[in-house]
């Protein structure tokens, strides 16, 4: 999808709040389908490689990854890989690495860690430590069918707790093995480990556990990346929580990139909130995890 799709956005029927006369610097850019080259922007969730177990992922090379980024100015991104997530975890991995290794400065990874299979949880973790660009970690509860909670992710925990690691995890609300409700025990047991609540719930009862449990630890940060994005929930992450705990992420290739690109871009929020969601605090929490190459 151009950029400059996302034009039709500030048109939306009775709507008059992107007049242009009125328009910040960076809807102007966005209306005139040209990239954000003055800002940085960091996607914090996306992935490479493979389908997911019921659908064909298109377009999913970091070659035409890197093709979207550069058409809207995205200077990085962090990817896991979906045959890790699906199956091979170190296959998977190095997939991972591999890509990390060739664009090393567009590219950031997660190393995806699985409970279902205890004995590579923490070989995995250790097989990347020293791997530049690799010492993020990312859970899928979801998938992986297992609590967050659970001890066989405490391992987990307490090496990143220890090694002051970055954690993003898959989050849903009401579920029973990630909901962001489930992550107030993680946070107040880990307090030293930075978590990304992905999707921030996915959902709209998610949306509120997440706001709900991100405004009591601030080592919880929401992660924007969602398939059901409520009207007005950039907005609201800002007021409740606080835009320095705000993060954008697409999923490409999921999801067009554009879509979370644009919610960012057109919330009434100010340039200066927009510019930490759209990276800097990605990158202040890179700087503070000094492992993690940002």
């Amino acid at each position: 999808m151009p950029i400059s799709r996302i034009r039709t956005a500030g048109r939306l029927p009775g709507t008059t709040w992107f007049d242009s006369s009125r328009a910040a610097v960076m809807i102007e850019r966005v209306r005139q389908g040209r990239p954000l080259e003055d800002i940085f922007i960091l996607d914090c969730h996306a992935h490479i490689g493979g389908d997911a177990q019921d659908f064909t992922i298109r377009d999913n090379t970091p070659e035409k990854i890197l093709e979207v980024m550069d058409r809207m100015g995205i200077d990085q991104i962090c990817i896991s890989s979906m045959t890790a997530i699906w199956g091979d975890v170190e296959r998977g991995n190095e997939e991972t690495m591999a890509v990390v290794g060739r664009y090393p400065n567009r590219f950031l990874g997660y190393v995806v860690v699985n409970p279902r299979y205890p004995g590579s949880l923490l070989t995995e973790l250790e097989r990347y430590r020293n791997v530049p660009g690799m010492q993020m970690v990312k859970l899928h509860p979801f998938v992986h069918d297992y609590p967050v909670t659970g001890r066989k992710y405490q391992p987990v925990w307490e090496y990143c707790q220890e090694r002051d690691v970055i954690v993003l995890s898959h989050t849903q609300g009401a579920d029973r093995n990630c909901s962001p409700l489930m992550f107030d025990t993680v946070a107040r047991t880990f307090p030293r480990v930075t978590i990304l609540l992905g999707h921030m719930g996915v959902t709209h009862q998610g949306l509120d556990e997440a706001l709900e449990v991100a405004a009591q630890h601030d080592n919880l940060y929401l992660d924007i990346t969602s398939s059901f994005s409520p009207f007005g929930s950039i907005e609201r992450c800002v007021r409740e929580v606080g835009a320095d705990r705000v993060l954008f992420g697409s999923d490409i290739p999921f999801f067009e990139q554009a879509v979370n690109f644009g919610r960012v871009a057109y919330a009434r929020i100010s340039d200066a909130d927009k510019e930490k969601i759209f990276g800097l605090n990605m990158k202040q929490l890179g700087q503070r995890h000094s492992s993690t190459r940002v």
